[in-house]
């Protein structure tokens, strides 16, 4: 049902809501989206915008010169209003970009802590326990590990609060793990609630969830370390191309007068859209998926 209202939603163009209602009727984080703040969006421009203004005068810097090689007018408003037109440009291009990227980062962070709270169980269950005292005591621990502001203290108070009144802690597991988006968690979830109905281990199976996403993220580790050196070449490989233009202009007046030819502006275009294309297949590439 969530499902086919997310997609109505999509279709009639309206945004998804930043917050969500749990079962308790009070609103969460929507897991599911991600809003940048206004810090966010400061850096992006500042950075987007400097880059943009690099890469506009590097390339396309002191066009409409004279006869003699000389600054015109035109030449000076060009050299503002073209490098502040492609940082606009990237401002907007890169946006979806970092949410994106902020998203998966929120996302990591959570199954982080998420982890924290099955170590947390754990533990508790251990020493005789029941689900509602273990989860009191991870609530503890995580807010030493973490802070009272973390994403997974603030669930945990959902589910203490929930089981309080009367919400079985399967459902708000299922409840958590549809909203976190996130298939370990939801997954989790699910085994839970079969087991719990069932009279199952309930031990064993965090342990076994703990097992499989510390070994899920354990893998990842090992592939980004292996993969590593690749990413920092992919940064230099960035920035090579802008700095090789700049040394070329800026040690050969003939070179740079054919860069401000028509024929030389166009190759620039297309070597451009070639280079943030390929930058964006790289970025695929060494995208860590498990």
């Amino acid at each position: 049902m969530a499902k086919e209202k997310k997609e109505s939603k999509q279709l009639m163009g309206q945004k998804e809501s930043e917050y969500v209602t749990t079962l308790l009727g009070t609103p969460v984080i929507n897991y599911h989206v991600y809003y940048r703040t206004k810090k966010d969006k400061l850096i992006h421009f500042l950075l987007m915008m400097a880059c943009g203004c690099v890469v506009g005068y590097v390339f396309f810097g002191n066009l409409a010169l004279d006869e003699y090689g000389s600054k015109t007018m035109l030449t000076h408003i060009l050299n503002v209003v073209i490098p502040v037109a492609i940082g606009m440009i990237l401002i907007v291009v890169y946006a979806p970009i970092q949410t994106k990227n902020l998203k998966k980062k929120r996302d990591a962070t959570l199954r982080n802590q998420f982890r924290d709270l099955l170590d947390c169980l754990v533990n508790s269950l251990a020493s005789g326990k029941n689900v509602q005292g273990a989860l009191e005591d991870a609530l503890v621990d995580l807010r030493m590990q973490h802070s009272a502001k973390a994403y997974i203290v603030s669930e945990v108070q959902l589910m203490i609060s929930g089981m309080r009144n009367n919400i079985g802690i399967e459902n708000l597991l299922i409840d958590f793990g549809h909203r976190s988006g996130i298939e370990d968690i939801t997954n989790f979830g699910i085994t839970f609630q079969t087991c719990y109905r069932k009279g199952g281990n309930i031990k064993q199976v965090v342990i076994k969830t703990n097992e499989i996403i510390s070994s899920k993220m354990q893998m990842e580790e090992e592939l980004r370390t292996k993969i590593s050196s690749n990413v920092n070449e992919q940064y230099v490989m960035l920035v090579m191309p802008v700095l090789i233009v700049a040394v070329v202009k800026g040690g050969n007046a003939a070179m740079a007068a054919n860069y401000a030819s028509p024929v030389g502006i166009v190759t620039s275009i297309v070597c451009l859209g070639i280079f943030i294309s390929a930058y964006l297949i790289g970025c695929k590439i060494v995208e860590v998926k498990v």
